[in-house]
């Protein structure tokens, strides 16, 4: 049913016959994977266009309703060459839930258009259903990191979050905080948490995301107890070569530390080694603290514990 020539083909192009007198339907099949509230992006005919008929949409066994403004919110003009106002981009105002599985999409022109001759004319490019919600995802650096938003918000186009609507909040805070705008600080290294709410209409949502984050370009990558000390990997993901010490504290089962080993590390641009801190006695019990500090005392990393496993 595409006419070829309209669009290149690229889009459903339905003339009836002058005659007729009933109109047409058109019946999409499509399969949902996962039960899930979905938004629908329509692009097709204009609804404020006279120069094409009227469309009513129905979903599985519902009602017809009418395609205009009440439902849809139009997202503007198409990129089809020489149709760009008669074909909009539109989303839905409000989400569908659908449950995994086939369903049907249906299309009802039971009107004529009312510009020009008085046939049933309408035009269709696709239909799309995308998960309702949003996805936030976080990136870091020795400079810094970012929070990254995105997602399909019911009656907004793919991908397009109100900032205004939009509150970040760092839910591990001595390791990293945010500014306003998303941007990650780190107060330590480890695994910061960030949570994100956005407000759209009378729907509230959520999303977390996890990065791992670290102080002066250093990075504490593992920790290994061993039956005398502890192996510990650090990673130099800067352009210079880096000194700084390694400190484990090794603290009885009175929490008073009994030994302290210091080791100085070198660390070349790019590189990761894995340094053993030994003792000269440890028990079971014993809890072994580790942390780095650079040459001039300041820290680079949290104190980290391990104690035995088991």
């Amino acid at each position: 049913m595409t006419k070829s020539g309209a669009g290149g083909g690229r889009f459903l192009n339905y003339s009836s016959a002058t005659d007729a007198t009933k109109g047409f339907t058109l019946v999409y099949e499509f399969e949902i994977f996962e039960t899930a509230e979905y938004n629908l992006y329509f692009t097709g005919a204009s609804y404020s266009s006279q120069y094409l008929s009227k469309g009513k949409i129905k979903l599985d066994n519902g009602e017809f309703e009418n395609i205009d403004a009440a439902l849809f919110n139009s997202l503007g003009n198409s990129e089809v060459s020489g149709f760009e106002s008669l074909i909009q981009h539109n989303v839905s105002r409000k989400s569908f839930y659908l449950e995994q599985g086939k369903h049907t999409i249906e299309v009802l022109i039971d009107n004529k258009r009312e510009a020009g001759n008085s046939t049933y004319y309408y035009m269709i490019d696709c239909f799309e259903f995308v998960k309702d919600g949003i996805l936030l995802s976080a990136e870091f650096n020795g400079d810094g990191g970012s929070l990254t938003l995105e997602g399909s918000l019911t009656g907004y186009a793919k991908g397009e979050v109100p900032s205004a609507n939009v509150e970040f909040t760092a839910l591990d805070p001595y390791i990293a905080v945010l500014a306003e705008d998303g941007t990650i600080s780190a107060n330590g290294d480890g695994n910061a948490r960030f949570k994100a709410e956005v407000i759209c209409g009378d729907k509230v949502y959520e999303a977390e995301t996890t990065v791992k984050c670290y102080l002066g370009e250093l990075e504490i990558q593992s920790a290994e107890r061993t039956s005398d000390g502890v192996n510990i990997g650090i990673a130099n993901h800067g352009e210079n070569t880096k000194t700084v010490t390694l400190y484990g504290v090794r603290r009885g089962a009175d929490g008073v530390a009994a030994e302290i080993v210091p080791i100085e590390v070198i660390l070349n641009s790019d590189d990761n080694k894995t340094i053993s801190l030994t003792f000269s006695q440890l028990d079971d019990t014993d809890m072994i603290d580790y942390f780095i500090l650079g040459m001039d005392k300041k820290p680079l990393s949290l104190c980290h514990s391990l104690r035995k496993e088991g």
